[in-house]
């Protein structure tokens, strides 16, 4: 009787070996499905993320389409008034403006520079206005 009790604590003890196992394993399963769980909704936020700056990027694309238009229209309409200006004869008191006419337009990428586009000074002391 007395092996049969030792063989029955041995049994029983092995039974709760393998329960703590199994709650081990289970408790590793839990935490990786909880992780799996994060990480969808991580990959969610992400793909939802994404979607956004493609269209932020789409709408961005657009606009610039759109200005690029825009400037080709202005330059063509800007050399289009050049040709009809440069019709237009100045009469000999305005002489002055003639050098004014013939400069040429500032590139594109070069900032505006009044300093090129002044008037020469009259003298005063001659009368010339």
């Amino acid at each position: 009787m007395a092996e049969g009790a030792q063989s029955a604590t041995g049994a029983s003890q092995k039974i709760a070996d393998v329960n703590a196992a199994i709650d081990q394993v289970s408790s590793v399963i839990r935490n990786a499905s909880e992780a799996a769980q994060r990480q969808s909704k991580e990959i969610d936020q992400l793909a939802r993320t994404i979607q956004e700056l493609d269209q932020l990027t789409q709408s961005n694309s657009d606009m610039v389409d759109a200005y690029t238009g825009a400037a080709s229209g202005l330059r063509g309409e800007s050399q289009r008034l050049a040709g009809l200006v440069t019709r237009f004869k100045l009469p000999e008191r305005d002489a002055r403006l003639a050098p004014m006419m013939n400069q040429p337009a500032p590139r594109q990428d070069e900032p505006w520079d009044d300093s090129r586009r002044q008037l020469p000074r009259s003298n005063a002391n001659t009368g010339d206005s």
